[in-house]
């Protein structure tokens, strides 16, 4: 099951969820064991788990505060993680009516080296670009740098439509992965940038 409340309380918007049952990431606890063939496989496991969350969100003037917050539990694990940043907007930048925003966050995962996201303990710096026109233009354009490994990731996300019914789309991302003991990034994606285009109809 899994149920959520939410408010809005003057500038905050606060929301509370809790979720029991199958978690989504599988985790690999036990020995190889032995497939129809006698093959040595890992078996992945899916266990039941209790996810309590909070979300936070405050809109102060130009600032914009946001705090996300979850805390699992199964019978294998327990853990906290937490994301945490603001966004302040300059409107109307150079006198035009585009928008330029300055976001800040900060990424933690109780689990460390044992989570299943390469965000445990980092900090991430980005400008976004509100154009305003009628083709709902907008970028973002960031940088995350773990606090602790030697692991950067550079990412472009863009977006504009194109008449009434198409979609431009741009996202990319960019890998400085120096630090070997970073094993979730460097043992895996070391050697892929990309640059994915999408161009959607809709109807």
């Amino acid at each position: 099951y899994a149920l959520r409340w939410a408010k809005s309380l003057g500038v905050w918007d606060i929301g509370l969820s809790h979720f029991y049952g199958n978690s989504r990431d599988p985790l690999f606890p036990f020995a190889p064991t032995l497939n129809a063939k006698g093959h040595a496989v890992l078996t992945p496991y899916y266990p039941l788990i209790h996810q309590s969350s909070l979300d936070l969100q405050a809109t102060i003037d130009s600032w914009l505060l946001k705090l996300e917050y979850i805390h699992r539990s199964s019978d294998l694990q327990e853990y906290n993680a937490v994301t945490a940043g603001l966004e302040y907007t300059w409107y109307g930048i150079f006198s035009t009516v585009t928008d330029l925003g300055l976001v800040l966050e900060y990424l933690y995962d109780e689990r460390d080296t044992e989570a299943t996201t390469p965000f445990e303990n980092d900090v991430m710096l980005g400008l976004r670009f509100t154009f305003n026109d009628a083709q709902s233009t907008d970028a973002l354009i960031g940088v995350i740098q773990d606090r602790e490994k030697d692991s950067t990731i550079y990412s472009i996300e863009a977006s504009r439509r194109l008449g009434d019914a198409w979609k431009l789309s741009l996202e990319s991302r960019f890998y400085k992965l120096n630090d070997e003991t970073d094993q979730f990034l460097y043992q895996s994606v070391r050697n892929d940038d990309y640059i994915q285009m999408e161009l959607a109809y809709y109807f």
